[in-house]
């Protein structure tokens, strides 16, 4: 678990994310985990966090990292994941 092991970690969370990423932290952890919204916040805050490696010659990683955050939260669809992010990037 490379990309999820601090996200229990409070003060790794203060220094290294943003408001945006702790409100879809929470929000992820607290919603129904069959809920209409879980596909996209986990969307959201793998974009938002992990921007930098969202390029093109990545694609292996970031289904990586969608691997990794759908097991972490124990929620969500990889391939609809997947989907919602490769709208919003281009490979």
């Amino acid at each position: 678990m490379k990309y999820f092991k601090n996200f229990n970690n409070e003060s790794w969370l203060k220094i290294n994310t943003n408001d945006e990423v702790k409100s879809l932290l929470i929000s992820i952890k607290k919603g129904n985990p069959y809920g209409p919204f879980v596909d996209y916040e986990i969307s959201e805050l793998i974009f938002l966090h992990f921007k930098p490696n969202l390029i093109g010659e990545y694609k292996d990683s970031l289904e990586h990292i969608i691997e990794e955050a759908v097991f972490y939260f124990k929620k969500g669809n990889k391939n609809e994941i997947f989907k919602l992010i490769k709208e919003k990037i281009t490979f």
